[in-house]
């Protein structure tokens, strides 16, 4: 009788072809994993954005349009994906405006425009940065259109900086802490 013998460099090539295939998969999926934090990271990235009288840090989709000026004895920079939605009542386009003024503008001055005005409100004393006063948190104002945080703080150099932003109250709060004045 005959024995057959199965050719074994056959054998070996086959398995090596598929571990190399499998790696090559392995290696694809790594890189596609890699590029997607990459991606993740710089879509989500906070952006520091300068303006004439202050600093603000922003998350990266706030940070579409960006204008920087006066308004009403104010040195004012806002940062919002679109301003003008941003703006417009009510609007749900996160952004914020931080204007900052004399030492004479006072609290019940600029709260009396508030948009918010009305709605429900948590306060809370605010103090860092060098910056001190109280930020007022309306969780949902169908006004504002969405969660808004207004602030009016002294600076210890005697300025007043009046801040209103739009967003989540963790967001907001992240973004009231970077303010620096310039």
């Amino acid at each position: 009788t005959m024995q057959l013998r199965r050719p074994e460099p056959a054998r070996r090539r086959r398995r090596r072809g598929r571990v190399v295939v499998l790696l090559g998969i392995v290696l694809l999926l790594l890189a596609g994993a890699a590029g997607a934090v990459t991606w993740r990271i710089r879509t989500t990235a906070d952006v520091q954005v300068r303006g004439e009288a202050a600093t603000v840090t922003v998350p990266r989709s706030w940070a579409g349009e960006r204008r920087d000026g006066s308004v009403d004895g104010t040195t004012a920079l806002i940062v919002a994906a679109d301003a003008d939605r941003w703006s417009a009542l009510p609007s749900d386009t996160p952004g914020v405006r931080v204007a900052v003024g004399p030492s004479d503008l006072t609290e019940s001055t600029l709260l009396a425009r508030s948009p918010a005005a009305g709605c429900q409100r948590t306060d809370k004393p605010w103090d860092a940065g060098g910056l001190t006063g109280t930020a007022h948190f309306y969780p949902a104002c169908p006004r504002v259109g969405t969660g808004f945080l207004e602030a009016v703080l002294r600076a210890s150099d005697g300025r007043t900086v009046f801040v209103q932003i739009k967003g989540d109250e963790a967001t907001a709060t992240a973004v009231l802490s970077s303010i620096t004045l310039r």
